[in-house]
C-alpha cells in the first residue's frame, strides 16, 4: 500500500469513526511572533520579493511608512490547541490596539470598530473537501515529525501551527494616488470620499484554496471598511497572468479599472498589472465601467 492509499484509508476511517469530520481554525490579527512564518508564506505565494523592513513592520500592524495596517491570518489549530499559548494570549489587547489605531488614522472615534471582531474560531467540514483533508493529514504528520525532533534539554519545543491564509491592507488618503485621471476613476467625489483602502497582500496556501478562506477574509475586510463613511473604494493590484486571482476578485464584485505597464519588477523582468476596485459606501463606478462590466459578464454567460 503506497502513502496516498494509506492517507485515503485514514480519511475513510476518520469519516466512519468520527461524528465530526471537521477542523478548527483560528482567525486573528498578525502578532510579532509571526515574523518568520509571514515571510515564508509570502515567499511561497507571491513572486514579488518584499524587504525585511516590510515584514518587521507588518507583524506590528504598521506599514514601512508608519501607517496602521488591518491584518488577519488564519491558522489551523491542532487537537490539543492548549499547547499553543500564542493563540489566545493577549489577542484581545492586540485586536483593540489595531482597530483603535486604524480609527485614529481615518480621523474617527476609537470606538467606531467596536463591533468588528478580528479574532474568531471557525470549523470547516471535510466531507466535501477530501483532497484538503489529505493535505491536512500530511501537514500534521510533518509537523509532528518536526516537533518530535526538536528536543532541547529534555523538553519538547512546540512550534506554532502554520499560517494558511493572510490579508493585509490599510487606509490611505485619496491624494496618495498622484495620477488625477486614475484617482477620478476610483473616486469621482473626493470631497465626500477622502479615503481609500488598499489591499496590500492576500493569499491562501495551495492546499487550502477550496475552503473559501480568501473569500471570508475579503468579505470581512469589506465589512470593516463599510464602517468608514469617508472611504469610497477598496483597490488592489493583480499581475496580468494570474487568472485565478482575476476570476476570484471579479466574482467578489471588483471592477477592472485599467492595466498598468511595468508595475512589477520580478527577477529583473517587468510585468504589467491590472488595478481592481470595489466601490463602497455609496461611491459608484462610472457609467462606462458599469456597462463594460455588464457586457463582459453577459459574454461569459453566452460562451461558457
Amino acid at each position: 500500500m503506497n502513502k496516498e492509499d494509506e492517507s485515503l484509508e485514514e480519511y475513510d476511517h476518520l469519516l466512519k469513526s468520527s461524528s465530526t469530520t471537521s477542523s478548527l481554525l483560528l482567525i486573528r490579527p498578525l502578532q510579532e511572533h509571526d515574523r518568520d512564518q509571514l515571510q515564508q508564506l509570502h515567499e511561497e505565494l507571491f513572486p514579488v520579493k518584499y524587504t525585511n523592513e516590510f515584514y518587521d513592520a507588518a507583524v506590528k500592524n504598521t506599514s514601512t511608512s508608519g501607517h496602521s495596517l488591518y491584518s488577519r491570518v488564519i491558522v489551523k489549530l491542532p487537537e490539543n490547541s492548549g499547547c499553543y499559548p500564542h493563540h489566545d494570549m493577549l489577542l484581545g489587547g492586540v485586536e483593540s490596539s489595531c482597530m483603535e489605531q486604524l480609527a485614529r488614522d481615518v480621523d474617527l472615534d476609537e470606538n467606531i470598530f467596536q463591533n468588528i471582531n478580528l479574532t474568531e474560531r471557525m470549523e470547516i467540514s471535510h466531507c466535501q473537501h477530501r483532497d484538503v483533508l489529505l493535505s491536512m493529514i500530511q501537514k500534521e504528520e510533518d509537523q509532528r515529525d518536526i516537533e518530535n525532533s526538536e528536543i532541547e534539554g529534555g523538553l519538547l519545543v512546540v512550534n506554532d501551527p502554520p499560517i494558511i491564509a493572510c490579508i493585509m491592507g490599510g487606509f490611505f488618503h485619496a491624494k496618495h494616488i498622484k495620477n488625477e485621471k486614475l484617482r477620478s476613476k476610483l473616486i469621482r467625489n473626493t470631497t465626500k470620499y477622502s479615503r481609500m483602502f488598499y489591499i496590500m497582500t492576500l493569499g491562501t496556501t495551495e492546499s487550502f484554496r477550496k475552503l473559501k478562506l480568501g473569500t471570508k477574509l475579503v468579505k470581512d475586510c469589506l465589512d470593516m471598511v463599510q464602517q468608514v463613511p469617508s472611504c469610497g473604494v477598496v483597490y488592489l493590484h493583480v499581475i496580468t497572468y494570474n487568472q485565478a486571482a482575476i476570476q476570484f476578485y471579479e466574482t467578489l464584485g471588483f471592477y477592472r479599472i485599467e492595466e498598468i505597464q511595468d508595475y512589477y519588477l520580478i527577477d529583473g523582468s517587468k510585468y504589467n498589472c491590472y488595478l481592481y476596485a470595489y466601490f463602497i459606501n455609496g461611491n459608484r463606478p462610472s457609467v462606462y465601467l458599469s456597462i463594460k462590466s455588464a457586457c463582459k459578464k453577459l459574454l461569459k454567460l453566452i460562451f461558457h
